[in-house]
């Protein structure tokens, strides 16, 4: 199959990392992808087989993309178009409606932001993927039109390389983020948790990879944190382009999402928390529960500096039971959220919306009448 993937960016974030990740998983199954994309870090760490085509998205030229991805769509005889975030989504929309290819949207975000908030969309979309049963029941409450062609397919991770273990003593709580301004008190109350916990364990440092617009704000919040401590107990590491080779090296790791599911595919105990919900170490009773959810812990209470200094403080005091829960929840983990077999999913459903071989004489005609629109 020829597979076309567009999002609006390319640099950090979880949306950004399931489409570099699932491209290369894609080409790894046999089948061809093109990623329609802005400059970015995750262009490099594309597969050599996969061809990246630079595309900036913005709301005042969607349209004009949309002409240049329908252009690209005939010219290399793309079968399906799979968009990520809002603005890609709209345009890849517009492109498939030019085209006659069916569009698949992957929900990263707001239901609201990325989709609902342009009426055409939910009727453009041949498929829906969500990556959890909540966002199904979301969909499903929101709209009527979008429900019935949701599908639930999770992000998929995969295991690390094997990684040397921490033979030093520390104690190294990871956290990783895109450090944007929404995020900056949340990520300011873990410094100073991080820095009031230190005086009582010499071994225990905080490192948070991430970047983003914050980052300089909250490089003066760690430095103030540091001094409290009277050392450096909390590490800013900036960008990692292999972020589950970070995460294997942890001795617990604090987030959601996919950064929770990196982490357990390492074996690695993970609190669930991000600036809204702070919930209790994954284990197998709350894995279930926290699976529906995609790792974030809904109902929890909102984190602050002095719940996430009691939290940090707990599990620093079991780390070793919680690397033993974590260790036993791994094959599980792996079983459910497998790269190769999700991305195997995926590919599966592309199959079923793919155009039939008879319409190629009419792929033709679609072809020539793009060209001329682009022209």
């Amino acid at each position: 199959m020829r597979i076309l993937l567009a999002v609006k960016d390319f640099d950090f974030g979880g949306a950004q990392n399931h489409v570099r990740q699932l491209a290369n998983a894609l080409v790894a199954r046999g089948q061809r992808v093109w990623v329609a994309a802005p400059p970015g870090r995750q262009a490099a760490l594309l597969h050599s087989s996969v061809e990246h085509v630079p595309v900036s998205y913005s709301d005042l030229n969607h349209p004009l993309q949309a002409l240049r991805l329908a252009r690209l769509v005939r010219r290399e005889g793309i079968d399906v178009i799979h968009a990520h975030q809002r603005l890609a989504t709209m345009t890849a929309c517009l492109a498939g409606r030019l085209t006659a290819r069916p569009v698949v949207a992957t929900l990263h975000g707001q239901l609201q932001h990325d989709l609902t908030r342009w009426p055409g969309a939910p009727a453009m979309l041949a498929r829906l993927i969500v990556v959890s049963p909540f966002f199904a029941d979301l969909v499903a409450r929101h709209s009527p039109v979008l429900g019935p062609k949701t599908v639930c397919i999770p992000n998929g991770a995969r295991r690390a390389p094997a990684v040397a273990g921490r033979a030093d003593g520390r104690q190294v709580v990871v956290c990783a983020a895109r450090v944007i301004h929404r995020m900056e008190a949340f990520l300011t109350d873990l410094a100073h948790a991080a820095g009031d916990l230190a005086r009582e364990h010499p071994a225990f440092e905080l490192h948070i990879y991430g970047d983003g617009p914050a980052l300089p704000a909250l490089v003066s919040r760690t430095e103030e944190a540091n001094r409290a401590a009277g050392r450096t107990v909390v590490r800013l590491r900036g960008y990692h382009p292999d972020l589950p080779v970070a995460l294997a090296r942890a001795s617990l790791v604090l987030g959601v999402g996919r950064v929770a599911l990196e982490a357990l595919m390492q074996g690695v105990p993970v609190i669930p928390v991000n600036r809204r919900y702070l919930g209790q170490p994954v284990s197998r009773r709350r894995y279930s529960a926290l699976a529906t959810t995609n790792f974030v812990p809904q109902h929890s209470p909102p984190p602050d500096r002095a719940a996430l200094r009691r939290a940090l403080a707990d599990a620093v005091g079991h780390l070793d039971g919680l690397a033993r829960e974590a260790r036993d929840l791994q094959p599980l983990v792996a079983r459910d959220y497998d790269l190769d077999v999700v991305a195997g999913r995926v590919e599966e459903l592309y199959r079923s919306l793919a155009p039939s071989p008879c319409h190629a004489d009419d792929r033709v005609q679609e072809s020539m009448a793009t060209d001329r629109l682009v022209a």
